[in-house]
């Protein structure tokens, strides 16, 4: 069913005091909700699969600020987030499921004085930012802790070709840095934050020359540790920096 649709039905059934069950196969729902003095918080449901990745994100006026919250089936809460950035109040969350069934998305204020209408989008997956042209080489959750403070993944590139590779962290206040390499270890390229006011991170490098490289994934400081969603990706729509490394 189109997302559309599902929208219709969300804001309908609302209106008659229900909370519907979404099943989506496409890839975004985009959901309006109001907080009131009489509804200080609204709950949306939606199916997801075990392994399932979504990206679960609030719109509102500059001056609401939201608290978001996701519950899984049994009704314990497995994700929070109240603002999505320095000085952004809007929340935003990205979860991969581990268990299947029906999730509930709970939108609320951060104080009595935060109403109004909202838009909630749910993502079936995670938003790296990438082209309508872009392939996917690996999406995969990484984790880092004491023993492995960081991770090493290999990748095949050809020359001409844009690698970007991106980081999603999943645990709260996880600095991630991401560096390229190549295969004598010849640093190419690294990044820490991709300046959208979080701290993922993302760096885009034109390949000069085809073979293996090395892709490592740490912390900023190398003792951060939790969870995070790893994306290396070609985007020929992309647009890399300055390639150094073709001097």
């Amino acid at each position: 069913m189109p997302a559309r649709l599902f929208a219709s039905l969300v804001l309908l059934c609302a209106l008659l005091g229900l909370v519907p069950a979404i099943s989506a196969q496409g890839d975004e729902l985009v959901l309006e909700g109001e907080l009131t003095e009489d509804e200080s918080s609204v709950s949306f449901e939606f199916d997801l699969e075990a392994g399932q990745i979504v990206t679960v994100s609030t719109e509102a006026a500059e001056d609401m600020d939201t608290i978001l919250t996701l519950n899984d089936p049994d009704g314990d809460e497995v994700a929070r987030n109240d603002d999505e950035a320095d000085g952004i109040t809007t929340s935003r969350l990205v979860y991969v499921a581990e268990d299947s069934g029906i999730f509930t998305a709970v939108v609320t204020g951060y104080d009595e004085d935060d109403l109004g209408d909202f838009t909630l989008r749910i993502q079936f997956g995670a938003d790296f930012g990438l082209s309508e042209a872009a392939e996917s080489l690996l999406e995969q959750q990484v984790t880092l802790d004491a023993t492995d403070s960081s991770v090493e993944i290999p990748v095949d590139l050809e020359s001409g070709q844009v690698v970007v590779i991106s980081t999603l962290a999943l645990t709260a206040d996880l600095d991630t840095l991401v560096r390229l390499e190549a295969e004598d270890g010849t640093r190419l390229a690294e990044n820490d934050d991709r300046g959208d006011g979080s701290l993922n991170s993302q760096l885009i490098f034109e390949v000069m020359e085809s073979g293996p490289y090395v892709v490592t994934v740490t912390s900023y400081d190398g003792t951060g540790i939790g969870d995070l969603l790893l994306s290396v990706a070609l985007d020929p729509q992309a647009e890399p920096p300055f390639n150094f490394a073709s001097i």
